[in-house]
């Protein structure tokens, strides 16, 4: 596992106007800190991450506004996660549970109405392995494009810690649609449309992140697109902005028993099936 130690005095760092923020024009040391958070997510155990996500779809014959926030808590060993999404202008939200050996999902948790079913196995086994995939930004895509990349070193502080921002712009639909791994939310919000738009074509794009800078560990990242698709054979136009929180980081540790299931709602189903 690749540390790197990143000293001012072997960097060529320009001030910006603002006091508390220095620009890294170094690419090997731009490159040093994006292997360090590569390194840093084979260190996750388990996290806890809020997932905010706002898009606007507009048209001859559409006028949209979809916002969502997701809380995720999880642990990897053994595997046990939580989810629960809202959307409020939808009125709709979610709950799912995971473990190794089933996901647990009901689309009216909290209510009368609540009714949990257990997902299809092969859904089940692709819900896990992206929870086994701890990696939320494509970091070699950032490595590819250094050059454009925007490093700054930040003095202020996220939580009590100095950070990093790394700041990527463009237009390319084949950098930004690389760009998250696990970008799955976009199908997710619209589940009350009756078509789903096609794969967006980008106009512009940005995406912000930060990472503590002792241990490389994500602290959050922004994606800002302006684009293009095709809804219904219209031509639409796409504006998204998502925003995604690490709250904590190997939070639920060892065998203290904190497992995100809940006993009772897998008694629950074993008494169903």
């Amino acid at each position: 596992m690749l540390f790197v130690v990143i000293a001012a005095s072997c960097s060529e760092k320009e001030e910006t106007e603002d006091h508390n923020t220095v620009s890294i024009e170094d690419p090997d040391e731009k490159q040093a800190i994006i292997e360090k958070a590569q390194a840093a997510e084979k260190e996750i155990q388990s996290m806890w991450t809020i997932t905010n996500l706002h898009q606007h779809y507009t048209g001859d014959s559409i006028n949209q506004e979809i916002t969502m926030q997701i809380h995720n808590k999880l642990m990897l060993d053994p595997l046990s996660s939580s989810t629960h999404s809202s959307m409020p202008a939808l009125d709709y939200e979610f709950a799912m549970y995971s473990n190794e050996d089933a996901t647990y999902f009901t689309e009216n948790p909290n209510t009368e109405n609540e009714d949990w079913q257990k997902l299809p196995n092969a859904d089940h086994k692709e819900i896990i392995a992206d929870y086994k995939n701890t990696s939320f930004i494509n970091y070699p895509v950032l490595l590819e494009h250094i050059d454009e990349l925007i490093v700054n070193d930040i003095e202020d502080e996220i939580n009590d810690k100095p950070y990093y921002e790394l700041i990527l712009k463009g237009d390319a639909d084949t950098i930004y649609h690389k760009l998250l791994p696990q970008n799955d939310m976009g199908g997710l919000a619209q589940t009350d449309m009756d078509d789903d738009p096609g794969e967006t074509s980008v106009d512009e794009f940005s995406l912000s992140v930060k990472l503590e800078k002792d241990t490389g560990h994500l602290i959050e990242f922004e994606t800002k697109m302006n684009g293009t698709a095709i809804f219904e054979g219209e031509d639409i136009s796409i504006s998204e902005d998502m925003t995604f929180y690490v709250e904590g980081i190997n939070i639920y540790e060892g065998e203290d028993d904190y497992y995100l299931v809940p006993s009772e709602l897998q008694r629950y189903m074993d008494g169903k099936d």
